[in-house]
């Protein structure tokens, strides 16, 4: 082994030796309660290691709240992980740590094949390894994704300088392949065709600027160059058929929506600034925070004087890009790299920044300044060893910085609490801390922490829900319905938001929407074992024993060991037989003594509960033909046609119902009722109106009946009930 090589493998054992001394700490830390129970913790398909059904799930597109957007291979590395090491969550830090660690050795590797400066490359892989704005990519289960595509953005760029010493079909398609490969983990990759051309320009040094041109991009332009780009034609195709995959996986998630309209131009002004922030950090790193809200607004000055600063970079890159190369290719791998995440197109609840966003472009600003600063400071003796003693102590308080920012991630409390050091307003933070004291039962804290959360972001659907599970468990339901309904009225796509809503209108006696709601969750994910058992539950307090031994059984084969499945199975089982028995009994009855109206309306009854409405209908026709013109049957007849959907039968029978009781308040009301259940707005006003022409004035029914919700909007619906209640006299006047 030659001398150099020898100094290579050293280099890459100290990277590995001081990136896990640093980060050893976190083989002691959990699971946080953000994000990391999504994607292992809670989630069925990565939680049970690998089985061919949770591979097929990782590779296709899922509905929402089923997955975010499309990463298969970021699946399969958790699941891998799963299938070892099961929930002991030190030993997945640790695997997070270890892709940390070959990161900083791919991109040692690299520079040093690359440029031959293999001190200068050893600098660029230490600072990586150990800058504090990297915690949050490594110290965060769930951020495996970022790791494992920078893996392969490394590798692919190794791949393309051999394929550059001596291009070949074969070194290009393997170029293509890690690229494919690392945006099957994470879509950051989208830029790597932007990176090889700056790395043609340096080190490679395929580029060749005209010397008799002074603009640069003049002199860029010259037929060699250009096949240079053309050459990555189809892997910037490749990268932009995985964005428009992404994107696709993004609206099939229904994660391409924010929880508020943020303006473009403050967009724009946000991404200005972050550019500066994300300099100050890297070159300062204190007050790192896991969330940095979005800004309401920026003040102008702080815009202009980010533009000047970017502006006086790139000019002071470009004007020294022949004499200090390494320049405006670090300066341009930094803010082309940031562009994905820089923030004008967005999706869900959208920081200011993220230090885990700066994971692969601040790779570029330790290039600049490992290959800048020795060029800009003037030439004195001793300045190589100068030079090395100030990359030794800033690598030793990386270092320390590193280890204490660590310190802040060990724990949900600990983590959250350093936010709010940071800044008290922090709503992330304060929700982040309200899910903690929630898991630990401590429901006064966290109802305090989401009530902080909600004053700052009042229409944020994850806290809104989080208050409404708060009242859930206290028996508050009504306040728990009240928030549940808002939460769904920004994020309607949340299953569990929709199952936990249907429980609480189950427990308020309203039948009819909860089988809705747990319907809809189950129509999100025909897996969600709870909405099955609890659309069981809502059947069977309805007296749908068929239906609901249906749902019972539905979860069981989902879940085989469910108990509250099985136990409720046997009951339904249990219910649906008597059932059969007593409607066997009576029809035994009838056809021996010809039978009364009672009997067809029992019978009617138990057909309902079997799951046979032809004949339930068949009955209650019976009983009507013997008893003609009888309301309390006609009303279940009608109510028997409203749950099985069948609106307009039972509009039908109540316009009979008209004729026979022309003045009756009580028919255009159900009529009302009836036309607002399938959203036909119009006609149930239109009814609602008729009701109170005829004399209904009983204004909280109208207010407080779920039949009428979808008419709440409406000009007519407040002139009547807000006008109610302006007229109203006040409590102890005369």
């Amino acid at each position: 082994m030659s001398r150099e090589k020898g100094v290579i493998v050293i280099i890459s054992l100290l990277l590995v030796i001081s990136t896990f001394a640093v980060y050893w700490q976190v083989s002691n830390h959990g699971f946080f309660n953000l994000d990391d129970p999504y994607y292992v913790v809670d989630n069925r398909h990565v939680n049970g290691g690998l089985s061919s059904e949770g591979l097929a799930w990782a590779f296709r597109f899922s509905k929402a709240g089923d997955q975010s957007y499309w990463h298969p291979l970021t699946w399969y590395s958790h699941m891998i992980d799963t299938q070892l090491f099961g929930l002991d969550a030190g030993k997945h830090h640790v695997i997070n740590v270890l892709y940390h660690a070959a990161n900083a050795v791919l991109l040692f590797l690299l520079l040093a094949f690359m440029t031959g400066a293999v001190w200068k490359s050893a600098f660029v892989a230490a600072v990586f390894a150990l800058h504090p704005v990297n915690v949050e990519s490594v110290a965060w289960i769930a951020e495996r994704k970022n790791l494992l595509s920078t893996m392969f953005w490394l590798l692919t760029l190794m791949a393309y300088y051999f394929y550059a010493r001596k291009p070949g079909i074969f070194k290009y398609l393997a170029v293509a392949a890690l690229l494919a490969t690392g945006l099957l983990c994470k879509p950051m990759l989208v830029t790597v065709p932007f990176v090889l051309l700056l790395l043609d320009y340096w080190p490679l040094q395929r580029v060749r600027l005209r010397e008799e041109e002074n603009g640069i991009f003049k002199a860029f332009w010259t037929r060699e160059n250009m096949k240079l780009v053309y050459e990555k034609i189809p892997l910037l195709v490749i990268s932009l058929t995985f964005m428009a995959v992404t994107s696709l996986s993004l609206a099939a998630a229904k994660q391409n929506l924010t929880s508020q309209a943020v303006p473009m131009a403050l967009k724009i002004q946000n991404a200005l600034t972050s550019y500066g922030k994300y300099l100050g950090k890297l070159v300062w790193p204190e007050d790192l925070a896991i969330f940095y809200m979005f800004p309401a607004s920026i003040p102008l000055w702080k815009v202009i004087a980010s533009l000047g600063l970017l502006g006086l970079i790139t000019y002071l890159a470009l004007l020294t890009c022949r004499r200090v190369p390494a320049l405006i290719v670090g300066w341009l791998w930094f803010l082309g790299t940031l562009v994905p995440v820089i923030g004008i197109v967005q999706g869900g609840i959208w920081p200011e920044m993220a230090e885990r966003w700066v994971y692969v472009p601040s790779i570029g600003v330790y290039l600049a300044v490992a290959w800048g600063i020795p060029c800009m400071v003037p030439s004195f003796r001793g300045k190589g060893r100068a030079l090395a003693c100030v990359a030794a102590a800033v690598l030793v308080a990386l270092s320390v910085r590193t280890w204490i920012q660590l310190g802040y991630w060990k724990d949900d409390r600990t983590l959250y609490n350093r936010c709010l050091e940071i800044d008290q307003r922090n709503y992330f933070a304060h929700y982040g801390l309200g899910i903690h004291y929630q898991d630990q039962g401590n429901q006064a804290s966290a109802l305090y922490h989401y009530k902080q959360a909600i004053s700052v972001v009042p229409v944020n659907p994850a806290v809104l829900f989080s208050i409404g599970n708060i009242h859930a468990l206290s028996g508050e339901m009504e306040e728990a319905v009240a928030y549940y309904e808002k939460s769904l009225k920004i994020y309607p796509w949340n299953p569990d938001l929709r199952v936990n809503y249907g429980n609480a209108l189950t427990s308020m006696g309203r039948l009819d929407e909860a089988i809705d709601q747990f319907t809809e969750a189950l129509r999100m994910i025909p897996y969600h074992t709870q909405a099955c058992n609890n659309l069981g539950i809502a059947h069977m307090k309805k007296g749908s024993f068929h239906k609901a031994r249906e749902c019972f059984q539905q979860a069981l084969e989902i879940s085989p060991g469910f108990p509250d499945a099985a136990r409720n199975y046997r009951e339904a089982s249990s219910a649906l037989s008597r059932a059969e028995r007593e409607a066997g009994k009576i029809e035994n009855a009838i056809g021996t003594g010809g039978g009364d109206a009672a009997l067809f309306v029992k019978l009617a009854r138990l057909r309902l509960q079997t799951g046979d409405v032809q004949g339930a209908y068949s009955a209650y026709r019976k009983a009507l033909a013997l008893r003609s013109g009888a309301v309390d049957i006609m009303y279940e007849l009608i109510l028997a046609y409203a749950g099985s959907r069948e609106y307009d039968r039972a509009i039908e029978l109540l316009q009979g119902m008209r004729e026979s009781q022309p003045d009756s308040a009580e028919v255009p009301y159900n009529i009302a009722c009836l036309y607002a259940r399938q959203g036909k707005i119009d006609e149930a006003v239109l009814w609602l109106r008729q009701a109170v022409d005829k004399g209904l004035d009983d204004m909280d029914l109208i207010r407080k009946d779920p039949d009428l919700k979808g008419i709440r909007e409406t000009a007519f619906y407040w002139e009547l009930v807000e006008g109610s209640r302006a007229a109203a006299p006040l409590p102890g006047s005369q």
